[in-house]
């Protein structure tokens, strides 16, 4: 029932981003979010990323490329890229975006779906096209993580009000650290993303909804605890390698998203459809 609700919620999402926005054409749209780490519950919202494949005319005339997020009909939200722009930050090696490729829920355009399997085929080097850089991303979002717990954002009031902080960013810093003492493990990296461990998965959810009812001192503690393992791991970690791209990844992927514009505009971009 759980696989049948999202997927039928990413149609949605893709059917509502082409209502929007019906010059855009979609090459995938992917979860996004607890779900693809394990530790979702019934508050979980169901989120996802949307690629388009750009047109010829947004080629030639050096158009921006797409970056936006919609919100749908509930709330929800879908952040749609261009392809181009995507595999960029991909090359960061931020887990929310290498992590559409590591989802178990995707909805492919079939036109494309030979492109879309090359991407997975390779999924696990893109994953670790630079070590360095991907421990790095993942202290620095550990640190977002650790300074929003108190940060007044709008739509965590309602719990900065009630505990006098985010119990969600708690929940992050133990699911970070989780992922980051796999990744430099070596563990594949669908290990890494999606929690297997029953404690740790109980402990996140846990910590993610307040249930053990921590105050705010004993909320920095933990905090506290959390951001300087992650800190101790990173250094150790990225003394011993140097931020460095794997050249053949990089060529691969790139090769890949040349034959998907190329599907695009040599066979789409007649002289009517620009």
């Amino acid at each position: 029932m759980e696989d049948d609700k999202i997927k039928n919620r990413l149609y949605e999402h893709w059917n509502e981003v082409e209502e929007k926005r019906p010059d855009l054409d979609l090459f995938f749209i992917a979860l996004q979010g607890s779900q693809n780490y394990g530790v979702a519950d019934e508050e979980s919202d169901i989120d996802s990323k949307a690629l388009i494949v750009p047109s010829l005319r947004e080629l030639a005339l050096n158009k921006p490329p797409i970056s936006r997020t919609f919100i749908m009909n509930n709330n929800e939200h879908c952040d749609v890229k261009d392809a181009r722009e995507y595999l960029k930050i991909v090359l960061k090696c931020n887990i929310n975006f290498v992590e559409v490729f590591f989802t178990e829920w995707t909805i492919v355009n079939p036109r494309y779906c030979p492109y879309w399997n090359d991407f997975i085929t390779m999924r696990e080097a893109i994953a670790r096209v630079n070590p360095y850089q991907a421990v790095k991303a993942m202290r620095g979002m550990a640190y977002q993580k650790y300074h929003a717990l108190t940060h007044n954002y709008p739509s965590r009031m309602e719990y900065i009000n009630k505990y006098g902080f985010d119990p969600k960013q708690l929940s992050h810093l133990a699911r970070i650290d989780y992922f980051i003492k796999k990744y430099t493990s070596n563990y594949p990296y669908a290990e890494c993303i999606k929690i297997k461990d029953n404690d740790v998965m109980q402990n996140i959810l846990c910590l993610k909804r307040n249930k053990k009812m921590y105050n705010l001192k004993q909320a920095q503690v933990l905090a506290d605890y959390y951001i300087h393992h992650i800190d101790n791991m990173a250094d150790t970690f990225c003394y011993y390698h140097k931020s460095v791209n794997c050249t053949r990844t990089v060529i691969m992927m790139e090769e890949i998203l040349y034959h998907l514009i190329k599907e695009k505009v040599t066979k789409n971009d007649n002289l009517f459809n620009r």
